[in-house]
C-alpha cells in the first residue's frame, strides 16, 4: 500500500515545534484518506500526542491511544501515521540522536512491522524528520527517508486550512466524547 502525506510549511512548523521541548513525545498524525498524488494537497493532518517522557522512557497514555484506535475504527476515511520525537532535551545525550534511532526505537518499529507489513513510522528531530518503513533489502530490515525542516512545499490554498480546521474540530469532538465515556 503506497501512502502519500503532503503537508505544508505551517504543518511542518507545528511538527518541528514538538522537538523544541525537553521531554520526548509520541503520538499519531491523523489524516483523511483521499485519492491523491505525490504532488497532491494538504491532507488535513492533525497531530495527537499520546505520550511524554525522558529519552528512552516515553510512556503512552492508554486512554488516549485507545481513543485514537476507536476513532480510526469508527471512521474508515481516517488513517494514522505513528510518530515520536527526539527533542532538544535528547540532544543533551549527544547530537547523534538528530539522525539516529535508538535500539528501543528500532525494536519497537520492527515489532510493529511484524504485526503489520505496511506499518510506517515518523521520527521528528530538531535537525530533520524521517519516514521509516520495512525494507527487506536493507541489512537492518528498515529504510528511512530523511527530510530537512523547510523542505515541505509552500501552499497557500484556502481549502487546505479549512480541511485541517474541519477535521480538527471533528477529531477533537470525537476524542472528547470517547474519553468522557472511559
Amino acid at each position: 500500500m503506497q501512502r502519500y502525506l503532503t503537508f505544508n510549511r505551517a504543518m511542518e512548523d507545528i511538527l518541528r515545534a514538538k522537538t523544541r521541548g525537553n521531554e520526548e513525545i509520541s503520538g499519531y498524525l491523523i489524516y483523511m484518506r483521499r485519492a491523491h498524488s505525490p504532488s497532491g494537497r494538504n491532507e488535513g493532518i492533525i497531530p495527537i500526542e499520546t505520550g511524554k517522557g525522558t529519552a528512552g522512557h516515553v510512556t503512552a497514555n492508554p486512554r488516549v491511544v485507545g481513543a485514537v484506535q476507536m476513532l480510526l475504527q469508527a471512521h474508515s476515511k481516517l488513517d494514522a501515521l505513528e510518530f515520536h520525537a527526539h527533542t532538544e532535551g535528547t540532544r543533551r545525550l549527544g547530537s547523534q540522536w538528530d539522525s539516529a534511532l535508538s535500539r528501543g526505537d528500532i525494536d519497537y518499529i520492527r515489532n510493529a512491522i511484524e504485526s503489520n507489513r505496511n506499518y510506517q513510522h515518523m521520527l521528528l528531530t530538531p535537525a530533520s524528520y524521517f519516514f521509516i518503513k520495512a525494507d527487506p533489502q536493507a541489512q537492518s530490515g528498515l529504510s528511512a527517508t530523511q527530510l530537512k525542516w523547510g523542505s515541505a512545499p509552500i501552499r497557500t490554498k484556502f481549502d487546505d486550512k479549512y480541511d485541517r480546521q474541519e477535521l480538527g474540530q471533528k477529531i477533537t469532538h470525537y476524542m472528547n466524547a470517547i474519553l468522557k465515556k472511559r
